[in-house]
């Protein structure tokens, strides 16, 4: 079958993502329901508070600045350093259902990047068949990083969810020309960066796949829909910017992000992630948590004949560097490194496994024993990664299972 062959026609594909999306909501059923007392939670749930109690979008005033060990250098400023596009989320779904609202978009979060991946993998890879619509959904059912991210009140799971969406309306609006389009994926775009700024990360790798797309289609680049999309995008964060420039006098406040030195110091969580972890951490941690990546370079160095396939793999290559080398490049100057900060990489990474996944089966049987050995170690790297993702929402433990060699 050509590369350029369409995908085959039938809903057996969706069917099978359906049931692996039942199962994924049905197994984090099994996430221990308890008081989510980590900092992070607790810092959100009092900005949510504050909203509530109209004494805007800071800490000041809130018990939490009183209790010891709370760097109010850090937190008790003006305004908060994160943009407020999460905290609104769930202040939204406060208002209507309390603090399970937190866990709502949690699981909304969850959903959006399911279906999402499911729908750049879809737009990506050729054929999209019963076997890459199943690698992919199980995958995206149980991604490690997204099924820690969303068990907790945290901003990675709106993210990942919105910046996934995002990919996906580039992706169509490119394959189209269309501009309506382009300005639905700046407005995704732009709300994920109103939650956390690193969404921009993606568009280097998106903008390489938009033109794979575009090329598909058979059209020109489209560079009015493109600059629609970062109009647009731009314009819902520079909001953010004047609103911080306007009551802190600078729009890239000093503080906004990087813990303060006595925060470092005197918190032993703080300093272990600042100064004890090094920044090429994430070069240590990614291939163990999502061991999928491992056999997916592999197999993109190896298959490196096929155009198409050649092309969409770099580009995903390309958007999974850029955010770890950025992320690496700010633990060298004092932030904290965190592997739940380069979530981003999780959709790119599922997208790239099935692409080259699907590339080896679809070659034929194996004819060398460097084939087989592969086969074997992407059939292992799905389980594993798996079985990382269910241990995680089941036990409501660290995301990583301890492996012989330590951490």
């Amino acid at each position: 079958m050509s590369e350029r062959d369409a995908s085959p026609p039938g809903r057996g594909r969706w069917i099978v993502a359906v049931v692996v999306f039942a199962a994924a909501l049905a197994v984090r059923r099994g996430i221990e329901i308890r008081a989510h007392v980590e900092g992070d939670e607790r810092i959100y749930h009092a900005l949510v508070e504050q909203w509530d109690a109209g004494r805007g979008y800071t800490l000041q005033g809130h018990p939490l600045l009183q209790e010891p060990g709370t760097d109010v250098e850090q937190y008790g400023q003006k305004l908060f350093f994160h943009p407020p596009g999460g905290i609104a989320l769930f202040w939204v779904a406060h208002r209507f259902f309390g603090d399970p609202g937190f866990m709502l978009v949690e699981v909304l979060s969850f959903a959006v990047f399911f279906w999402a991946t499911l729908a750049l993998t879809a737009l990506l890879v050729r054929p999209f068949g019963i076997f890459e619509a199943t690698v992919g959904s199980l995958l995206a059912g149980f991604s490690p990083i997204v099924v820690q991210v969303t068990a907790r009140w945290w901003l990675d799971g709106p993210v990942v969810a919105l910046a996934t969406l995002a990919a996906v309306l580039g992706l169509v609006a490119a394959r189209r020309g269309s501009v309506a389009w382009a300005a639905g994926a700046g407005l995704a775009l732009g709300a994920a960066a109103l939650v956390k700024p690193t969404a921009f990360l993606i568009m280097p790798g998106l903008a390489l796949l938009a033109l794979i797309a575009a090329k598909d289609a058979g059209v020109k680049p489209a560079r009015r829909a493109a600059a629609v999309a970062l109009g647009t995008a731009a314009a819902c964060y520079g909001v953010w910017l004047l609103w911080r420039w306007h009551v802190t006098g600078t729009p890239f406040p000093g503080y906004a992000g990087r813990p303060m030195p006595r925060l470092v110091a005197t918190n032993p969580y703080v300093h272990y992630v600042t100064v004890e972890r090094g920044p090429l951490v994430y070069l240590r941690l990614l291939p163990e948590v999502l061991p999928t990546l491992v056999p997916a370079c592999v197999l993109t160095a190896m298959q490196s004949g096929r155009v198409r396939l050649r092309s969409i793999s770099l580009a995903l290559v390309a958007w999974i560097a850029t955010i770890v080398i950025v992320h690496v490049g700010l633990g060298a100057i004092g932030f904290s490194k965190v592997l739940r900060y380069v979530i981003l990489v999780s959709p790119a990474a599922i997208v790239l496994f099935v692409a080259q996944s699907s590339a080896l089966l679809r070659a034929g049987l194996p004819r060398s024993a460097g084939r087989w050995v592969l086969a074997v170690a992407c059939a292992a790297a799905v389980v594993l990664e798996i079985v990382q993702g269910i241990h995680t929402m089941v036990l409501d433990r660290d995301l990583i299972i301890p492996w012989p060699w330590g951490l």
